[in-house]
């Protein structure tokens, strides 16, 4: 019997199944999407994300995709002339990003399993339930949001030094995560509730 049950194999839920690993918790990922099935068929991220995503444990992963490189984006915001704007972008073929995230799940011992109707950690056999499907109600229960959300991610230089491992905390308003870059700095990103 795990002690986690996270539903979903994308970015979140592969990251947060690795992390708990990592800590010594018996994890199962549980997942309702065959890779075939996906439609999206790109997949595009910041370099920042891919620093986060090595240090979250998937650095094989990251170096072995051979992504293709954009600098710039087109913006059309407010106005009817397109702009160009400065903006370096990593773009992944998408099947292939979550089939190498689920092969590095699976290199590490965590079982994926196709997914079960389920409501609690218990339906999936589990102590504990980790949703990352990034649905409103995947487990087919209304979920509540809060009226609004603050997010900010940004890259600091800590004066005292950079931690030596990535950060994560959260509550029952807000989660923090941060994650030493190879350059010295600390990318950081919170989210919480402005009440």
């Amino acid at each position: 019997m795990p002690d986690v049950a996270v539903l979903g194999s994308g970015v979140a839920g592969a990251v947060i199944a690795r992390r708990l690993h990592d800590f010594g918790f018996e994890v199962a990922v549980y997942e309702q999407q065959p890779i075939a099935a996906l439609r999206k068929p790109e997949i595009s991220v910041a370099p920042q994300f891919l620093e986060t995503l090595s240090a979250a444990g998937f650095p094989r992963m990251v170096h072995s995709l051979a992504p293709r490189q954009t600098e710039s984006v087109q913006l059309l915001w407010g106005s009817l002339t397109p702009r160009s704007q400065p903006h370096r972008l990593w773009h992944f073929e998408r099947r292939t990003f979550e089939s190498a995230l689920r092969e590095t799940l699976a290199g590490c011992g965590i079982p994926m399993h196709a997914a079960v109707s389920g409501v609690t950690a218990a339906d999936f056999g589990a102590r504990y339930l980790v949703d990352a499907t990034g649905r409103r109600s995947s487990r087919g229960q209304p979920v509540r949001l809060a009226a609004s959300l603050l997010g900010i991610s940004s890259i600091w230089r800590p004066l005292a030094g950079p931690p030596e491992i990535p950060y994560l905390e959260a509550n029952d308003h807000s989660w923090t995560w941060a994650s030493p870059r190879s350059d010295g700095a600390v990318q950081v990103t919170v989210f919480g509730s402005p009440r």
